[in-house]
């Protein structure tokens, strides 16, 4: 048989009837009609060709495609061996890992290890789940974020951008991770909580609430924000630290100890509170200033300059403290109310 015979025989193509119903297109350009998620499969036929004793076979693989609705239509995708989630043939995807069958891996995504995508959760952009890790419910991770190690990423959550949650850590309910965050140990990030920039969270720390955690700040070991509260900049707040309600922590402050920092409290520039302290109200500690020991400041109270308020001292009303020899340190049960 000539070459081109042998070509010409080759290249008959017809198209398999499919089981879901899918209308039939001859080599003559009969129009298609598919299901919404399977535009066609496409099947080239053996033909037995001779002349020489030897047997040559144009084989064909089934084509399906499906629109991950990201605005590009339809692409070339297939179903996971291990789950039937569908995947797009642009991912990867290991057989290794459970896709569920409502789940999606689209995009550059990659997925590898024993992680598992289940329930409607979506993985896409050049997004990484590895590990033992698990996304699911109706949680996103997408852009170049990984998630990895046991970490979970559940409900309506999402992890987004260049984050990393990895570890032990947790990211639910409502909660968003975004930016180049890091959060990892046994962090709990829920509710609405935003954690996003080059902000930290890791220990055993928790940020749930509307709290936002940004910028370059870090909040660790069993420290806790919510509520309302904001710690951003190069803030830390670290042991068994509360800022809540509406509070702010932000530029160089730390807030440590057991301290609590909360209602409309400011604690900013290089300030530190720390110990059993608390600040409150409408407060403001900023510059260089110390709150620590047992201290109590509230109201519209404003503690600036290299001010130390300490021991049992409680500060309230309009007061204003500054410089060193402004220092208060109470005793027993002492309570100082100044003006300003």
């Amino acid at each position: 048989m000539t070459l081109l015979a042998l070509a010409a025989l080759s290249c008959l193509v017809v198209r398999r009837p499919e089981q879901d119903g899918a209308e039939i297109a001859t080599s003559r350009g009969a129009s298609e009609k598919s299901k919404p998620t399977i535009a066609s499969a496409l099947t080239v036929v053996p033909y037995a060709l001779s002349g020489t004793g030897s047997q040559i076979l144009s084989l064909g693989e089934r084509m399906t495609t499906f629109d991950f609705q990201n605005g590009n239509g339809k692409v070339p995708a297939h179903k996971h061996p291990n789950g039937g989630g569908w995947i797009a043939d642009s991912a990867s995807v290991s057989d290794s890992v459970f896709v569920d069958k409502n789940a999606w891996v689209y995009g550059d995504a990659w997925v590898r290890g024993n992680a598992v995508v289940s329930g409607n959760a979506q993985v896409y952009g050049d997004a990484k789940v590895y590990g033992d890790a698990k996304v699911y419910g109706d949680a996103l991770v997408s852009g170049d974020a990984r998630v990895s190690g046991k970490a979970r990423v559940y409900g309506n959550a999402e992890v987004s951008g260049k984050a990393w949650v990895y570890g032990d850590a947790r990211v639910f309910e409502t909660a968003r991770v975004g930016g180049k965050a890091l959060v990892s140990g046994n962090v709990l990030v829920f509710e609405t909580a935003w954690v996003d920039g080059n902000a930290r969270v890791y220990g055993d720390a928790r940020v749930f609430g509307n709290a936002l955690v940004s910028g370059n700040a870090e909040v660790f070991e069993t420290a806790r924000v919510f509520g309302k509260a904001w710690v951003y900049g190069y803030a830390l707040v670290s042991g068994d630290a509360r800022v809540c309600g509406d509070a702010r922590v932000c530029g160089n402050a730390g807030v440590s100890g057991n301290a609590r920092v909360c209602g409309k409290a400011r604690v900013f520039e290089n300030a530190r509170v720390y110990g059993n302290a608390l600040v409150s109200g409408n407060a403001r500690v900023c510059g260089n200033a110390r709150v620590y020991g047992n201290a109590e400041v509230s109201g519209n109270v404003l503690v600036y300059g290299y001010a130390l308020v300490s021991g049992d001292a409680r500060v309230c009303g309009k007061a204003r403290i500054s410089k060193r020899h402004d220092a208060l340190s109470g005793t027993g049960s002492q309570i100082l109310s100044l003006g300003e």
